[in-house]
């Protein structure tokens, strides 16, 4: 899916009358059109709407929605939301008869808080009964960053124009999107995105299908990578047998096991194709010569933080082994004991860094509150990346994956099913088998983040999200994977 950024949408404007003959009203009239089809399609014939405009292109839509739907026989009310008088006491009144309110005040101009009269209004509108449609994007939502203002307009449909915008996709705002509609307004996408390349994206099936690992009649187990997990400990043994059969579960022709005896003989009972080896060989080897041999390493689930492993963690991750190598759960937490020194550590290895923490994790090795975290997302994110010259897979309702270079992935699918023990163990093995298969950072994990979440939303239609458990997880990813690679 083609996403863009806020800041575009001046230039791709400009571009579509510029290039493509297409001027700012006939755009604005395809709006219009637009938001018009949408209530049409939502709203009897005859009810009354309430359009909320600004000053700018945004409430123009509204106005040219507002004539379309009056000529349709609505009853159609637009109050200039910025004129110089109290609208309050008009809103109130027509809302007790409105079946729908359009929100067409500012769309992507949403940068700084809402004003005290936006927020009186929008409260009112957000406790009414009337259907509320937002044109381009929800008013006091930021597309770039993914926060939104206190008092921000609770949207049940969103109709967005040309394309997504980043924040919407993501938390806080995405809980203000409601419905999300695209309308491309007749512009051919496929050209403005060559023209104006997106540093945001957001898979959807036919990328995800594109991103799959190939496959070749003349494969062999030494030619589909080897991945070694870290993982388990006589604590948490189910970590590294959810880790381990997810990897299995990926394509990758082998996958090793690095975990005390105990877990090795749980693991090696129930999953007979895994290679399993006690962990203290690689606290008795040359590390470059022990772990050179494999194509991506997954250190960190069930761990725990038994004495030696944070030897061992930055004993690894100073080595030159020029493999990708997730980062995940206790060795995040291990990390995050010396914090400073860590992140200093992790910005000069020679090898490509994927974190996967959630957010009291993230808060641990890279600092500030979970709730600041979780309200900017994307910000804090891109800002850790950057510290650390990683990627970063920052778990939770619409993952967000950041990497070093400005690039944001956001993930669409996944759930409350996956707030169980044991989804990152999941993830975190799938991950490591399609690194170890040669699929790019940034691919491999947005792909992952993808499967993960699309076979959980697949389990929940199922068994509810109460029911499904991380242990039905890497099976139902085999079978996306299935219904992606023969579209079925």
């Amino acid at each position: 899916m083609y996403v863009v950024s806020p800041s575009q949408i001046p230039e791709i404007d400009h571009y579509a009358a510029s290039v493509l003959g297409i001027p700012t009203e006939e755009l604005i009239a395809r709006a219009g059109n637009a938001l018009a089809k949408v209530i049409l399609d939502n709203v009897p014939q005859k009810s009354h709407i309430l359009f909320l405009c600004g000053t700018g292109n945004n409430g123009k839509d509204g106005e040219a929605c507002a004539e379309i739907l009056q000529k349709e026989g609505y009853g159609v009310t637009v109050i200039p939301v910025f004129a110089k008088r109290d609208h309050l006491p008009e809103i109130k009144e027509r809302l007790k008869d409105t079946a729908c309110v359009v929100d067409a005040i500012l769309g992507t101009g949403a940068k700084f808080g809402l004003p005290p009269h936006l927020i009186e209004i929008f409260s009112l509108c957000n406790h009414s009964s009337a259907l509320r449609i937002s044109a381009d994007m929800p008013t006091g939502i930021d597309g770039e960053y993914g926060t939104a203002h206190p008092g921000t307009f609770m949207a049940d449909i969103t109709v967005t124009f040309a394309a997504p915008k980043i924040g919407m996709l993501s938390y806080p705002a995405k809980q203000y999107v409601g419905q999300l509609i695209v309308d491309d307004l007749g512009l051919p996408v496929d050209m403005i995105e060559n023209v104006f390349p997106s540093h945001c994206f957001c898979l959807d099936d036919r990328r995800a299908k594109q991103l799959l690992p190939p496959t070749s009649p003349q494969d062999h187990k030494g030619k589909r990578g080897n991945v070694a997990l870290l993982c388990g400990s006589e604590q948490y043994p189910g970590a590294a047998l959810l880790a381990a059969e997810a990897a299995l579960r990926s394509g990758v022709g082998l996958t090793t096991v690095y975990a005390p005896q105990g877990v090795c003989d749980k693991v090696q009972i129930k999953l007979p194709d895994a290679i399993c080896k006690s962990l203290t060989l690689l606290q008795e080897c040359d590390l470059s010569a022990r772990l050179s041999s494999y194509s991506a390493l997954v250190i960190g689930p069930g761990w725990g933080k038994r004495t030696g492993l944070a030897t061992l963690l930055q004993n690894i991750l100073s080595t030159p082994l020029h493999l990708p190598i997730v980062v995940d759960a206790d060795a995040i937490n291990l990390l995050a004991d010396d914090q400073e020194s860590s992140i200093q550590l992790c910005k000069n290895v020679n090898n490509s860094l994927i974190f996967t923490p959630h957010p009291l994790e993230f808060s641990r090795l890279f600092g500030g509150e979970v709730a600041y975290i979780q309200d900017h997302r994307i910000p804090v994110a891109t800002q850790a990346a950057k510290r650390v010259g990683a990627t970063v897979l920052l778990k939770g309702g619409a993952s967000v994956i950041a990497c070093s270079d400005d690039t944001v992935w956001i993930n669409p699918t996944g759930g409350p099913a996956l707030s169980k023990g044991g989804a990152g163990d999941v993830l975190s093995g799938l991950l490591g088998g399609l690194l170890a298969q040669g699929l790019r950072v940034p691919c491999a994990t947005a792909l992952s983040a993808y499967l993960h979440g699309k076979a959980a939303d697949t389990l929940t239609l199922q068994y509810s999200p109460l029911g499904v458990r991380s242990a039905d997880l890497p099976l139902a990813i085999a079978k996306e994977m299935a219904h992606l690679y023969f579209e079925i």
